[in-house]
């Protein structure tokens, strides 16, 4: 079976095993990722993403294909960048295993005024 990224595979995995708790959080990681990335491309950066070993993505506007580089590992760096010269102008660290409301575990605070404050409020109301 074909999956459309590592978060809908763990979920069904999961869901098979009878682990629903456990796939409901997955779950819950995916939709915050996927909501830090759009809030990222929406206020003009592109992402890329380091999985702590390697940076497997970079300057990318594809939703599709930032998803799909995110949750190999148990962590990843979302980063992000103003322009293709420039080195990441910020970094969201996201922690897989944490409870659901601390996958995005730390971040720089110039991202807050710009979509993070927005990201956390969504999240308080949204996820826990």
């Amino acid at each position: 079976m074909t999956f459309r990224n590592d978060f809908a595979k763990a979920i069904a995995e999961n869901i098979e095993r009878g682990d629903k708790e456990y796939a409901h959080k997955i779950r819950c990681w995916e939709r915050h990722a996927r909501k830090v990335v759009l809030a990222a491309i929406n206020a003009g950066f592109s992402v890329g993403v380091n999985d702590g070993e390697e940076t497997t993505l970079t300057h990318s506007r594809d939703v599709g294909a930032i998803m799909k580089a995110l949750f190999s590992t148990d962590e990843d760096y979302l980063l992000f960048f103003k322009n293709e010269k420039e080195p990441a102008f910020g970094w969201v660290f996201l922690v897989y295993g944490n409870g659901i409301d601390d996958l995005t575990s730390d971040w720089t605070t110039n991202l807050d005024p710009l979509f993070m404050d927005a990201v956390n409020e969504w999240a308080d109301k949204y996820l826990f």
